[in-house]
């Protein structure tokens, strides 16, 4: 079953697909592409999509940007401050103004650039959650998590918007300590730092249909306190 929007549209794919070409692992994005549903991904026996949606793109700050911001902006006025000095300074090393021309452009990029990243990736981002996984599908790649049965997923109501933090992913300096805290650039457009850190939370940010998607997280862990998993 595939939810779009606020309709679902169930998808019986042994009915679609002869049975002699069925797979135990059976891609329906080709189906989806046909019916004009969205992108797909690979759906498993028994899966079931339960709600799906993405991110509001006019959402810009983060609680992380009440710190953020002002520090760009004295990061910025710094930057441009010492390299006007190191340029008109005839005691300063040749070409040592590069060197604060390319803290300047990291400064322009954390008070305006990072905010236009962040809206371009949200456009072209889809949440998926089904009765097993949390799936986030991008134009250039998609990566599914399956949902805790014992732990449940964290959710942040902000304003109008939800987050929901599934779990985390690993990055290449996880175990070094102190990294941790390299998580609060999740969702700030600079998601690269907690990237090659910790790892970034594997979440829905920013959702604006609230009621839908909380609707589905009650409906599975309804289904499993029935199942007793």
């Amino acid at each position: 079953m595939i939810a779009h929007g606020h309709s679902l549209l169930r998808i019986d794919v042994d009915s679609i697909l002869p049975r002699r070409r069925r797979m135990r692992i059976v891609s329906a994005r080709a189906i989806l592409l046909l019916m004009g549903v969205g992108p797909g991904f690979a759906i498993l026996p028994g899966e079931e999509v339960k709600w799906s949606g993405s991110p509001d793109p006019n959402v810009r700050f983060t609680r992380a940007d009440t710190f953020f911001v002002p520090f760009s902006l004295v990061w910025t006025g710094f930057a441009v401050l010492w390299t006007l000095t190191a340029a008109r300074s005839p005691a300063a090393p040749p070409l040592i103004w590069l060197i604060g021309v390319a803290f300047v452009a990291a400064g322009v990029y954390a008070v305006v650039g990072r905010f236009y990243v962040k809206a371009h990736v949200k456009r072209r981002t889809r949440y998926y959650l089904t009765n097993w996984r949390a799936i986030i599908v991008t134009d250039q790649r998609e990566d599914a998590l399956d949902v805790d049965r014992k732990a449940p997923p964290t959710t942040t109501l902000h304003r109008s918007h939800l987050d929901v933090v599934f779990g985390n992913r690993s990055g290449p300096l996880s175990r070094l300590p102190g990294y941790s805290m390299l998580r609060i650039y999740a969702n700030t457009g600079m998601d690269f730092f907690a990237r090659v850190g910790p790892g970034l939370p594997f979440a829905f940010y920013d959702v604006p249909d609230v009621e839908g998607l909380q609707a589905a997280l009650h409906e599975l862990r309804t289904e499993r306190d029935q199942a007793g998993v």
